[in-house]
Protein backbone atom coordinates (compact mmCIF):
# COMPACT_ATOMS: atom_id res chain seq x y z
CA UNK A 1 0.00 0.00 0.00
CA UNK A 2 2.67 2.32 0.84
CA UNK A 3 4.59 1.93 -2.33
CA UNK A 4 1.00 2.61 -4.11
CA UNK A 5 1.05 5.78 -2.48
CA UNK A 6 3.94 6.75 -3.27
CA UNK A 7 3.59 6.66 -6.69
CA UNK A 8 0.42 8.46 -7.13
CA UNK A 9 2.27 10.93 -5.12
CA UNK A 10 5.04 10.98 -7.91
CA UNK A 11 2.76 11.37 -10.69
CA UNK A 12 0.85 14.60 -9.02
CA UNK A 13 4.17 16.29 -7.92
CA UNK A 14 5.56 15.26 -11.47
CA UNK A 15 1.98 16.69 -12.71
CA UNK A 16 2.44 20.17 -10.98
CA UNK A 17 6.76 20.35 -11.23
CA UNK A 18 5.94 20.41 -14.98
CA UNK A 19 3.10 22.61 -14.70
CA UNK A 20 5.22 25.20 -12.90
CA UNK A 21 8.04 25.16 -15.11
CA UNK A 22 10.47 23.04 -12.03
CA UNK A 23 11.91 20.92 -14.82
CA UNK A 24 12.40 23.73 -17.29
CA UNK A 25 14.16 25.58 -14.44
CA UNK A 26 16.25 22.78 -13.65
CA UNK A 27 17.27 22.21 -17.19
CA UNK A 28 18.79 25.82 -17.68
CA UNK A 29 20.67 25.57 -13.91
CA UNK A 30 24.37 25.35 -14.39
CA UNK A 31 26.36 22.87 -12.03
CA UNK A 32 25.04 20.71 -9.73
CA UNK A 33 24.86 23.57 -7.05
CA UNK A 34 22.45 25.98 -9.35
CA UNK A 35 20.32 22.63 -9.96
CA UNK A 36 20.44 21.97 -5.84
CA UNK A 37 18.92 25.46 -5.00
CA UNK A 38 16.20 25.08 -7.59
CA UNK A 39 15.58 21.56 -5.77
CA UNK A 40 15.69 22.89 -2.79
CA UNK A 41 13.54 25.93 -3.02
CA UNK A 42 10.82 24.61 -5.28
CA UNK A 43 10.89 20.84 -5.96
CA UNK A 44 10.89 20.03 -2.16
CA UNK A 45 7.79 22.37 -1.26
CA UNK A 46 5.57 21.05 -4.33
CA UNK A 47 6.41 17.70 -2.78
CA UNK A 48 5.39 18.78 0.80
CA UNK A 49 2.32 20.64 -0.73
CA UNK A 50 1.10 17.19 -2.13
CA UNK A 51 1.66 15.39 0.61
CA UNK A 52 0.03 17.62 2.97
CA UNK A 53 -2.84 17.49 0.48
CA UNK A 54 -2.87 13.41 0.83
CA UNK A 55 -2.22 13.29 4.80
CA UNK A 56 -3.73 14.63 7.95
CA UNK A 57 -1.07 17.49 9.37
CA UNK A 58 1.02 16.42 12.22
CA UNK A 59 -0.93 18.11 14.35
CA UNK A 60 -4.05 15.91 13.27
CA UNK A 61 -2.40 12.87 13.66
CA UNK A 62 -0.93 13.67 16.89
CA UNK A 63 -4.58 13.99 18.22
CA UNK A 64 -5.32 10.37 17.90
CA UNK A 65 -2.25 9.98 20.68
CA UNK A 66 -0.51 7.22 21.50
CA UNK A 67 1.73 4.79 19.43
CA UNK A 68 -0.59 5.11 16.64
CA UNK A 69 0.06 8.52 16.55
CA UNK A 70 3.53 8.10 16.72
CA UNK A 71 3.93 5.67 13.96
CA UNK A 72 1.38 7.60 11.72
CA UNK A 73 4.21 10.62 11.88
CA UNK A 74 6.65 8.07 11.32
CA UNK A 75 5.27 6.67 8.00
CA UNK A 76 4.66 9.73 6.36
CA UNK A 77 8.40 11.27 7.00
CA UNK A 78 9.25 8.17 5.26
CA UNK A 79 6.87 8.96 2.51
CA UNK A 80 7.91 12.18 2.32
CA UNK A 81 11.78 11.44 2.77
CA UNK A 82 11.58 8.87 0.02
CA UNK A 83 10.10 10.90 -2.28
CA UNK A 84 12.67 13.71 -1.90
CA UNK A 85 15.06 11.32 -2.36
CA UNK A 86 13.38 10.16 -5.69
CA UNK A 87 13.36 13.41 -7.19
CA UNK A 88 16.91 14.43 -5.97
CA UNK A 89 18.36 10.83 -8.34
CA UNK A 90 15.65 11.29 -10.91
CA UNK A 91 17.60 14.88 -11.52
CA UNK A 92 20.53 12.70 -10.92
CA UNK A 93 22.17 14.77 -7.94
CA UNK A 94 23.28 13.82 -4.48
CA UNK A 95 20.32 13.31 -2.42
CA UNK A 96 20.12 15.91 0.78
CA UNK A 97 20.49 12.82 2.98
CA UNK A 98 23.39 11.86 1.34
CA UNK A 99 25.24 15.59 2.32
CA UNK A 100 24.46 14.93 6.32
CA UNK A 101 21.09 16.42 5.99
CA UNK A 102 18.31 15.31 8.21
CA UNK A 103 14.76 15.32 7.31
CA UNK A 104 13.84 17.39 10.18
CA UNK A 105 15.73 19.87 8.39
CA UNK A 106 14.65 19.38 5.34
CA UNK A 107 11.31 20.09 7.04
CA UNK A 108 12.44 23.35 9.02
CA UNK A 109 13.55 24.99 5.28
CA UNK A 110 10.10 23.88 3.82
CA UNK A 111 8.27 25.21 6.84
Amino acid sequence: MKELIEKMLLIDIATKMNESGVFDKVEEAEGNTEKLEVIALESEKVIFESVDNVFKSDEEINEIGGDEAEEGIKQKREIMKALIAHQYKFLEIPTPFENGITMDEVIKRNA
